[in-house]
């Protein structure tokens, strides 16, 4: 009998729970990746059953679910996240002196708009120099449009002009009667 804050792995076989945590693990969530890594024959095609197999899609959401939990992944820490870099303004790496600071100084929420630091330290460990890289704040900006259905294509379905007849004849050729 599994612990509550662990899977039932009963009424699975070893390959299945192999699948399992490797698809969980790969980045790409690859159904043949996952099912190579357990060691079935033929993975794309065994790949692509199990992702059909209800007990795999439930074992494979628990998973998730625990992961987002243990990770605290929720749509809302994403969406501040993205924001952060979307409305990062860049004069916040500087002191008033026009100096840049040093990683140390930098506030939180610029801290999280950077994709990146590079230092480099004197012989002493003095920063002689800081290299930020910074996420994109386009890419931000469009997940956030999207997000709040900003960029959504709209038909008008009510379109009020004539219609044009078309000829299907082809020119001057009419039906035979």
């Amino acid at each position: 009998m599994a612990k509550a804050d662990e899977f039932d792995w009963s009424g699975y076989t070893g390959q299945q729970r192999k699948f399992v945590l490797a698809y969980i693990a790969d980045k790409k969530h690859c159904a043949t990746h996952a099912a190579e890594e357990a060691e079935y024959k033929h993975p794309k095609v065994k790949g692509s059953q199990l992702l059909k197999n209800d007990k795999i899609k439930a074992a494979i959401a628990w998973h998730m679910e625990r992961l987002c939990t243990k990770y605290t992944v929720t749509a809302d820490r994403v969406v501040q996240e993205l924001a952060k870099i979307a409305f990062f303004d860049m004069r916040e790496l500087y002191h008033d002196n026009g100096l840049l600071k040093r990683p140390d100084e930098l506030p939180a929420e610029v801290a999280a708009a950077l994709s990146g630091i590079k230092t480099r330290v004197d012989e002493e460990g003095m920063y002689i120099e800081h290299d930020y890289r910074t996420s994109s704040k386009l890419h931000a900006l469009e997940l956030l449009g999207k997000n709040l259905k900003m960029f959504t294509d709209k038909i008008d379905l009510n379109i009020k002009r004539p219609l044009v007849e078309i000829n299907l004849m082809g020119r001057g050729n009419k039906p035979k009667s």
